[in-house]
C-alpha cells in the first residue's frame, strides 16, 4: 500500500512538473506588431485573412532554415497582426522584420541594348542631379522642374561584391532596364534554395504551364541579351541569357546566404497585396 501511494505521489509529481514547465514554454514568448496598411486608401476591404495566410507560409518556410523547433503564432486583429516566437528560438527582428514586410513581387525585365538611348537615359539623370543641387541651395525662390525621360525604361542599378585583397568592397552597374514584365511570380510554382559550397546559393524556381510558355518565349527570343530579375525594385541579378529554358529557371547572385533564405520564404508565402509597417 505504501509503495502505491508513493508511485501515485512522484507520478502526481511529474505531472506537476511537466504542467510548470509547458506553462513557462509558454509564457516565454517574444512578439512583434505590425499595421496592415491597405494599398488604396479608403478601401472597406478586410486585408486580415489573406495577408495573415501570406504570412503564415512565409513564416514556415523560412523556420526551416532557422530551427527544427521553430514555431510561430500569428494573430490579427482588426488591422493589427501580431507575430510571436519562442524565446529560445534567438530570433533576429530585422530578419523577421524583412521576411514579413517585403511586399514580394518578382519580374524579369529584359535589360536594354540601345546604347543610345543609354547615353540618352545618363544625360537626363546627370542633368536631373544639377536640378536637385540647384534646388536645394534655393529652397526660398522658385524652383526648376526636372526633365522627364523617354516612356518605357528607368535607370536601375546592381550591385556586386568583390573582395580585392581580402577586403569586402561592392561594386554598381548601372542598368537600363524594360518596365514590361515578361514573368512575374504569378508565373510560379515553387521556389526552392540550393547552396553549393563551390558556387554559393542559387534559387530555383519551377514554373506553371502558363510561366513555361512565357520563360520559352522570354530566353528563345533574346539569346544573347540579358535578363533583370527584380524583386520589390531591386535587381537580384542580371544573367545573360544563353539557351532557351522553359519549364523551370535558375538565379545566381551576389548575396549572403541569410538573405536568400529571407528571399526564397517571401516567394514561397506568396506577394502581400497590402503593405506592413511595424510598430516598435
Amino acid at each position: 500500500m505504501e509503495k502505491i501511494i508513493v508511485f501515485m505521489t512522484v507520478v502526481f509529481a511529474l505531472a506537476g512538473i511537466i504542467a510548470g514547465c509547458t506553462c513557462n514554454t509558454e509564457q516565454k514568448m517574444i512578439g512583434f506588431k505590425y499595421t496592415i496598411v491597405p494599398v488604396v486608401e479608403g478601401s472597406n476591404y478586410d486585408y486580415s485573412l489573406e495577408t495573415v495566410k501570406v504570412l503564415e507560409k512565409r513564416l514556415e518556410y523560412f523556420g526551416s532554415f532557422l530551427s527544427s523547433g521553430f514555431a510561430s503564432k500569428i494573430t490579427c486583429k482588426d488591422d493589427t497582426v501580431y507575430v510571436r516566437f519562442p524565446t529560445a528560438l534567438h530570433i533576429n527582428d530585422s530578419r523577421i522584420n524583412r521576411v514579413i514586410m517585403q511586399k514580394g513581387h518578382l519580374a524579369f525585365r529584359m535589360v536594354s541594348s540601345n546604347n543610345l538611348l543609354m547615353d540618352k537615359f545618363l544625360r537626363i539623370k546627370k542633368q536631373n542631379d544639377e536640378i536637385n543641387k540647384w534646388n536645394a541651395a534655393h529652397v526660398n525662390g522658385p524652383l526648376k522642374k526636372q526633365l522627364r525621360y523617354p516612356e518605357g525604361c528607368e535607370l536601375m542599378t546592381l550591385y556586386s561584391k568583390k573582395e580585392p585583397h581580402g577586403s569586402n568592397s561592392v561594386s554598381t552597374e548601372t542598368l537600363l532596364v524594360e518596365k514590361k514584365e515578361c514573368l512575374t511570380n504569378y508565373d510560379l510554382k515553387k521556389v526552392s534554395l540550393k547552396h553549393i559550397p563551390e558556387w554559393g546559393s542559387r534559387l530555383t524556381f519551377e514554373l506553371t504551364p502558363a510561366g513555361s510558355r512565357k520563360m520559352a518565349q522570354l530566353t528563345g527570343n533574346n539569346k544573347g541579351e540579358r535578363v533583370a530579375v527584380v524583386m520589390d525594385g531591386r535587381i537580384l541579378s542580371a544573367p545573360r541569357i544563353q539557351q532557351k529554358v522553359s519549364e523551370s529557371a535558375e538565379i545566381v547572385g551576389d548575396l549572403e546566404e541569410a538573405e536568400w533564405q529571407e528571399i526564397a520564404a517571401v516567394l514561397t508565402g506568396g506577394e502581400l497585396s497590402v503593405r506592413i509597417t511595424y510598430d516598435k
